[in-house]
């Protein structure tokens, strides 16, 4: 018997040595102390690379305020394992997406810190561990003059039941029809009628828990709980004589969308590795809650799945797709407002390319 439990004893500490993160990072395992991860990565959707036809059914060639299209964009991650039990993580990514008849800028910033809890293969759930984090979004100002986007949108900024744009050699007016069916007349403007979009970014803070199977050596299941706390700021305005003008017709064009929101969210990551390849597939849900009447999509369910192929002991090369049952809901959370949140009940995903050094 005692034969028996050293031998096992043996295996197990052969299974239990570190392991090297590829794409996912949704482990509680830990790489060995100073080892380092830098992935650089591309990401695109066009009709081209539309591989689920998402672009195309979900999509089509709307260009409401609002609706997104196209993208591209390139993202630099660094994993560096400070001490046995510790795990440093840095991502910068930019994105370019088709937003309207403009492109959104959006730049995120993501870093967290990573203590490893417990390690023991003689447990169910081998390894856990803990992530303190911090995400941020933030774009560029978004303008809105061409009247097809700036109806609908002054339309609600207004509150009122519709307005037109009207331009007369030179000048610009602005109809509106009221929700009582009468109606007004903005009138007087000599410069033409802009909404801006701008101040727009949100910042959030986050702890998440992990768990860890190991089957093998090549094959690790995880789970993973994580809660959110996020604070962002929107600002839509327009152009100071729109301002002045509708401001006589006792309208206010100028509204303040800041707010909190809470999420939580939970998955799991399976990571196989063959052959000199290594799959990973990771599926995410997120319940949002926020404030009355910004609850009309308050979920999204978000799929990672990647192949990296292995082209020396330290590149890989990888790609991968990123599937949103509900677009950017939770994902960039500024997006989200009481002006936009009837565009989020669309699928969006995009394919993604990159290049991991490992040394």
């Amino acid at each position: 018997m005692r034969k028996i439990f050293l031998i096992g004893l043996f295996c197990s500490c052969l299974m239990s040595g570190d392991m090297r993160y590829v794409v996912s990072d949704k482990h509680a395992y830990m790489m060995p102390k100073g080892s380092v991860n830098i992935l650089a990565e591309y990401l695109k959707l066009n009709d081209t690379l539309d591989v689920f036809n998402i672009k195309a059914q979900e999509l089509g060639s709307s260009s409401n305020y609002g609706s997104i299209g196209d993208m591209d964009g390139l993202g630099l991650e660094t994993l560096y394992q400070v001490s046995k039990k510790s795990l440093l993580h840095i991502k910068y990514s930019n994105q370019n997406v088709t937003y309207g008849s403009g492109t959104l800028n959006n730049k995120r910033y993501n870093a967290y810190y990573r203590y490893q809890l417990t390690q023991s293969d003689f447990a169910f759930f081998g390894a856990s561990a803990v992530d303190i984090g911090y995400v941020k979004n933030q774009a560029d100002t978004m303008s809105y003059s061409d009247p097809k986007l700036l109806e609908p949108l002054a339309t609600k900024v207004l509150k009122v039941k519709k307005t037109k744009i009207i331009q007369t050699g030179s000048t610009y007016a602005i109809g509106v029809l009221k929700n009582d069916g009468s109606s007004d007349t903005i009138t007087g403007l000599k410069e033409k009628p802009t909404l801006y979009v701008k101040d727009m970014e949100d910042n959030s803070y986050f702890i998440r828990a992990l768990v860890e199977k190991r089957f093998s050596s090549d094959f690790y299941l995880s789970f993973f709980l994580q809660y959110t706390k996020t604070k962002i700021t929107t600002l839509v305005t327009a152009n100071n004589e729109l301002n002045q003008q509708a401001a006589l017709h006792n309208y206010n064009t100028t509204k303040i969308l800041d707010r909190d929101e809470n999420k939580a969210s939970g998955g799991f990551n399976i990571s196989l590795n063959w052959n000199k390849s290594a799959w990973e597939l990771t599926y995410t849900y997120s319940r949002l809650f926020r404030d009355s009447g910004l609850g009309y999509i308050n979920s999204n369910h978000v799929i990672n799945a990647t192949v990296a192929k292995e082209i020396n002991k330290k590149w890989l090369f990888y790609s991968g797709v990123k599937l949103m049952y509900r677009q950017f809901n939770g994902e960039i959370p500024y997006l989200y407002n009481k002006y936009t949140q009837t565009t989020f009940d669309h699928k969006y995903g995009y394919v993604k390319f990159g290049l991991i050094y490992r040394f």
